[in-house]
């Protein structure tokens, strides 16, 4: 039985996992191996969970190595023949993670965050640590960076994806944007604590939760 497009590149990640923990096969079988040094320690990475487009034509792939540096592989796959793997070289986003394919397999948004080291140096200078989102058109390969992201979700259509920001300082509730994904257009609804998309429709209910109580209730 023939492989799938995803079940082959997967199998790639492994077969290349295996031959950097090995050091790399040498070139002649009795060739002395080169000691590893602490530098090549650095470079070691472990594959994470894969996810594939809904129509199968992309994978989205997150890395992370020993020195606390991740990526975001982002792979387009030759459906005409599965067997070929990958058609091109992945598109890296880096500490970029939590990839969430739209349901046409138009759109990928992922999280975008900061290495370790960045992470220590924010809080060494007290400041905020806000990850942003990345917005990518798989069609054109147009990416747009939003800052400052704490989640963001696509309905079930594919057409729209709604952005959280985070808080203020002590408080619960945070802005949102929907945004239609075909025309770019957007709304914006301020205090919003929960949201949930209606199943099968792009409607979206909302609980606004002010600090002085006025306004409070559930939107749709």
């Amino acid at each position: 039985m023939k492989k799938t497009a995803a079940t082959a590149l997967l199998s790639a990640f492994v077969l290349l996992a295996g031959a950097v923990a090995s050091g790399a096969a040498p070139a002649a079988a009795t060739q002395e191996r080169a000691p590893i040094t602490a530098a090549d320690y650095s470079r070691w990475e472990t594959l994470g969970a894969g996810t594939l487009a809904p129509d199968g034509t992309h994978l989205a792939v997150s890395m992370r190595r020993v020195d606390g540096t991740s990526e975001l592989r982002i792979y387009a796959i030759n459906m005409a023949n599965p067997e070929s793997g990958p058609t091109n070289d992945p598109k890296i986003v880096e500490s970029g993670s939590a990839p969430q394919f739209a349901s046409n397999s138009r759109w990928l948004a992922y999280r975008v965050g900061y290495s370790e080291a960045e992470q220590e140096r924010m809080r060494e200078e007290d400041r905020p640590i806000r990850n942003h989102m990345g917005l990518l058109d798989l069609a054109s390969g147009d990416e747009e960076v939003l800052e400052a992201v704490a989640s963001f979700r696509f309905d079930d259509s594919g057409e729209y994806l709604v952005i959280r920001g985070y808080p203020a300082e002590g408080a619960e509730a945070a802005d949102i944007v929907i945004r239609n994904l075909e025309s770019g257009s957007s709304i914006n609804f301020g205090n919003v604590s929960a949201f949930a998309w209606q199943d099968d429709a792009p409607r979206l209910a909302m609980t606004i939760s002010t600090a002085s109580g006025a306004g409070n209730g559930i939107q749709l």
